[in-house]
């Protein structure tokens, strides 16, 4: 079971300058070269504050979180009437459910907003895409489909979380990664095309392996932070350009302090129309559940702080 909520507050992921995806039913680009890549310099990132929910009917089994164009997005998955996306105000005080989750067979994982498309993408287990079309306080099932069609998907039917680089389009994910599981380690992330069905474009191998892999969330900057429940921490990466085979460069790692809480899902920046952050200060955002039985679990939105967020 894979949720706990923290709430801080953290600015929105902005679109990057090199989106390469055609309107529409457009495919993904890729880029060319690319820069030497800014230094996020997570040896400094540290929890500064959180926002504490107990035991809600939001906060039961929260999975994910996300940020859209004017608000935050998150993913409940408690078996009942409050499973599905819930819509946050920026300031957290408003929470209201905005569309059922329609395969509640299915585990609802992280979330992730495409701000090219104006799509929510949610991680169905087993592995498939659950694509909401977003606009203003409304939403739409647009499709449950599996993910990568027939096609072949190297993770397997584990998929705890999606997120689309705003540099190539892709929508990437991996297995969760556990003992007694088809993949026991996460080695690698994976990328689809939302354009052609969600069918697999590549591989990119990580630096190490992980376990227990529960949110996974991209930066403006094309930088993918993946959320660990076995190590506690946050850790972040460089993917290569799409068009060059290459590993993955690990950008740094922030522990977070949830010893007895499950960390879930992830999210860079606020929403995008509320965002008005610079310099240093909260800007990646990580939900931590406790567990609780028989009250309902409780969850933390975790605030981390970073020196400066023009880099993350």
């Amino acid at each position: 079971m894979r949720n706990p909520p923290i709430l801080t507050r953290r600015h929105a992921l902005r679109a990057a300058a090199a989106i390469a995806v055609s309107a529409g039913a457009g495919t993904a680009l890729g880029q060319t070269a690319r820069a030497a890549d800014p230094d996020p310099a997570m040896s400094r990132w540290h929890v500064e504050n959180e926002h504490v929910w107990n035991n809600q009917d939001y906060s039961e089994e929260l999975q994910g979180i996300t940020a859209g164009t004017d608000y935050w997005y998150l993913a409940n998955n408690a078996d009942d009437s409050t499973e599905g996306l819930w819509r946050v105000t920026p300031d957290f005080a408003n929470r209201t459910l905005m569309i059922r989750n329609p395969e509640p067979n299915f585990h609802l994982g992280d979330i992730g907003f495409d701000f090219a498309r104006h799509r929510l993408y949610a991680a169905l287990e087993s592995a498939h895409v659950w694509e909401v079309a977003v606009a203003g306080a409304s939403a739409a099932t647009v499709r449950v489909v599996p993910l990568a069609g027939s096609g072949p998907r190297p993770q397997g039917d584990s998929m705890p979380w999606c997120a689309v680089n705003p540099l190539d389009g892709l929508l990437y994910s991996s297995a969760f990664g556990d003992t007694g599981q088809a993949v026991t380690h996460v080695n690698e992330v994976h990328a689809y095309d939302p354009a052609k069905s969600f069918s697999w474009v590549r591989s990119v191998p990580l630096p190490h392996a992980l376990q227990r892999v529960q949110g996974g969330a991209f930066s403006s900057l094309g930088h993918l932070y993946l959320a660990s429940d076995a190590t506690k921490d946050v850790r972040g990466y460089a993917l290569p350009p799409l068009r060059r085979s290459a590993p993955a460069s690990h950008l740094g790692t922030c522990a977070l302090p949830a010893p007895d809480l499950e960390v879930e899902g992830l999210v860079v920046g606020h929403p995008k129309n509320h965002a008005t952050q610079s310099g240093g200060g909260p800007w990646v955002h990580v939900v931590c559940l406790d567990n609780d039985w028989p009250s309902g679990d409780d969850a933390y939105i975790k605030h981390i702080s970073v020196p400066d967020v023009t880099t993350v």
